[in-house]
């Protein structure tokens, strides 16, 4: 595996393929058990994806949680992360959460706007 997250995130060509229009197109798919990593400041266990707009890969806490608000998704190869809107839920109740808000070392990955 290779130690960069946005290329692992984007397949072995490095390019994205284009997504459809609908994230919850008939070809998408939950993912389990996602591939997980280690988080380089708290060493806590996350999984990369790729935001379903952007593109930019975002991490995630390895295991889905109550009130999480993302959904992960299988794209031919590449794991895009979907926003739920406030009455969509995943199986279960659980969502991804974005280990951003987990992490207690966030703020030293955060970039100055």
């Amino acid at each position: 595996m290779s130690a960069d997250p946005e290329r692992e995130a984007t397949g072995a060509g490095g390019e994205l393929p284009p997504l459809p229009e609908s994230a919850y197109g008939p070809d998408a798919r939950p993912l389990d058990p996602l591939p997980a990593r280690e988080c380089a400041s708290c060493g806590a266990a996350i999984v990369w994806a790729r935001h379903y707009r952007s593109h930019k890969p975002m991490p995630f806490d390895a295991a889905p949680a109550p009130g999480g608000r993302w959904s992960i998704r299988d794209r031919v190869g590449v794991l895009v992360a979907i926003h739920l809107a406030a009455d969509e839920a995943e199986p279960g109740g659980l969502g991804w959460v974005p280990h951003w808000t987990t992490c207690p070392h966030a703020a030293m990955h955060r970039r100055p706007r």
